[in-house]
């Protein structure tokens, strides 16, 4: 985490849990033997994010690099992979927003269901 990621966040970045990990594929695995759900964001997914439901139980979303999205080791071991869908002439979005997106469409539902 550095000084520019927390002042991006206006600070929100000291109020979540962080790690960091040498590999990536090998910390979704560890995620994943404590009972998580890996959800891979990737563009060249088959399913969308609006087709598909949030899995029941803790879920952990996958990021790849802005550049080159996800690394084929680490999208072989989510459990499931899904793509924002982009309309007009934008191909993709930057990491924080499609992680935004991501939480907008698979948390808000859940938490919606949860107060009727």
């Amino acid at each position: 985490m550095t000084d520019a990621a927390v002042r991006a966040s206006a600070g929100a970045l000291l109020h979540l849990r962080q790690a960091r990990v040498a590999n990536i594929a090998r910390a979704i695995e560890r995620l994943q033997d404590v009972g998580f759900t890996a959800i891979g964001l990737d563009g060249s997914a088959e399913r969308t994010i609006f087709d598909t439901r949030c899995p029941e139980g803790r879920v952990a979303i996958v990021l790849g690099s802005e550049g080159t999205g996800l690394s084929r080791l680490v999208r072989e071991r989510c459990d499931l992979l899904v793509a924002l869908p982009m309309h007009g002439r934008v191909d993709s979005l930057n990491a924080a927003a499609s992680l935004a997106a991501a939480l907008y469409a698979f948390v808000l539902p859940r938490a919606l269901e949860g107060d009727r």
